[in-house]
C-alpha cells in the first residue's frame, strides 16, 4: 500500500537545512530524510528524480521540482508508523511555503489492508449488531425481534450433521464411530 511521504516547500535552501538538522536532533534517521534544494546545473528530469527518490509520485514530483526551479527547497521524509504527526510538526516549525500541492488531512483513515472490502463500504469487521445489513443500508426489519440463525435453526449450532439432520436429508457417507 502506498503512504505518501511528508513533504514540506522552503523559500530557502537555509529554512529546509535547519528543518532536516530538527529532524535529525528528534530521532529521524537520515535514510528517511531528501532534502532537494536547487542546483545551478541541475535539469529538470535530474530533479524529479531527486524528488521521486523520496517515493513522491511523479505527478506531484513535477509540481515540486517547479517551485525547487523558483529557488525553494523541498524536505521529504518517510516517516515511520506513527511519526508522521511528529514530523509535520517539526517541519511546520519553520514556516514552510506552499508547494502547490493540497495536502490531505487523513488520506488513510478507516483502510484496512486486510478487510479491503470491509473499509471499502465503511462497515466494521467483527459486529455484534445482529441485524447488520438493514443497518448499513437503512432499511427497515421484516421483524420486531430480530434474531440470528442460531436461535431459528439451534440444530445448525450442535451435531455432526447438523444441515442434514434439519432437513431430514440422509448422509453421503457413514460417520465414523468415535474412539473412546
Amino acid at each position: 500500500m502506498y503512504r505518501p511521504p511528508v513533504t514540506r516547500m522552503f523559500d530557502s535552501a537555509r529554512q529546509a537545512t535547519d528543518a532536516v538538522g530538527a529532524l535529525k536532533l528528534n530521532g529521524f534517521p537520515d535514510d528517511q530524510i531528501t532534502l532537494v534544494a536547487p542546483s545551478d546545473n541541475a535539469s529538470t528530469e535530474s530533479i524529479m528524480a531527486s524528488i521521486m527518490a523520496g517515493h513522491v509520485l511523479r505527478a506531484d514530483a513535477a509540481v515540486y521540482a517547479a517551485g525547487i526551479a523558483r529557488g525553494r527547497a523541498l524536505v521529504i521524509v518517510r516517516a515511520m508508523f506513527g511519526m508522521g504527526g511528529k514530523a509535520c510538526a517539526i517541519l511546520d516549525g519553520f514556516n514552510p511555503v506552499d508547494s502547490g500541492i493540497a495536502a490531505d488531512v487523513e488520506p488513510f483513515a478507516g483502510w484496512d489492508e486486510a478487510a479491503p472490502l470491509s473499509s471499502a463500504l465503511s462497515i466494521p469487521l467483527l459486529s455484534t449488531n445482529p441485524t447488520p445489513f438493514s443497518s448499513f443500508w437503512s432499511m427497515p426489519l421484516l421483524t420486531r425481534n430480530p434474531r440470528t440463525l442460531n436461535t431459528l435453526f439451534p440444530a445448525l449450532s450442535s451435531g455432526a450433521t447438523p444441515f442434514s439432520s434439519m432437513l431430514g436429508l440422509p448422509l453421503l457417507s457413514k460417520p465414523k464411530a468415535r474412539k473412546r
